[in-house]
């Protein structure tokens, strides 16, 4: 399970999240689908601020370079973004925020963070977007059924893997240690 989420101000209308919907799914796509929301929905110059250092520069690439990588395990949502930044003709700029500045142990990136020129507004904006993404992730809905259809499975898997194990040993003392 995961989410992600876009965050502008507090209790403004485009704050929003949703389910990563992927077999596999991954912090990265899930940064990735924000940007993708975020330019999806804004036909007006942004500014994104992501706390994932490869979306920066994978998306960067694409707004610089008007070009991205073919062969991305994420090339859909790459080539989703790329082709919105073709159609719709505004100013867009993606920069990189660290993560979790407002956890204790970070203390001194915080510091290091506001002496060049970050805000504790922005500290304040990434983890309310963690907490988006957190709720987005809380979209999943749960199918009883599946999840028991999973653990017949497993057992009938380990049932099965213990009978074979059985025989294989039985037949083993049968072929080298009879009379």
């Amino acid at each position: 399970r995961a989410g992600w989420g876009v965050y502008v101000a507090d209790q403004h209308p485009a704050n929003t999240s949703g389910p990563l919907h992927t077999r596999n799914p991954t912090t990265f796509r899930a940064e990735l689908k924000a940007v993708h929301h975020v330019l999806q929905h804004a036909a007006i110059d942004v500014l994104i601020r992501c706390d994932c250092k490869g979306v920066v520069t994978l998306v960067t690439r694409i707004f610089e370079e008007q070009t991205y990588d073919k062969k991305h395990g994420d090339a859909d949502l790459l080539e989703a973004i790329f082709n919105i930044c073709q159609a719709v003709n505004s100013k867009r700029k993606i920069v990189w925020m660290p993560a979790h500045l407002d956890e204790p142990k970070n203390a001194k990136k915080r510091q290091k963070f506001i002496e060049q020129g970050g805000t504790h507004h922005m500290i304040e904006g990434n983890c309310k977007v963690d907490e988006l993404a957190k709720a987005g992730a809380d979209m999943h809905q749960f199918d009883q059924g599946h999840f028991d259809l999973f653990v017949h499975r497993r057992r009938l898997t380990q049932a099965v893997q213990n009978m074979l194990v059985t025989i294989w040993l039985q037949e083993k003392d049968r072929m080298f240690h009879s009379d």
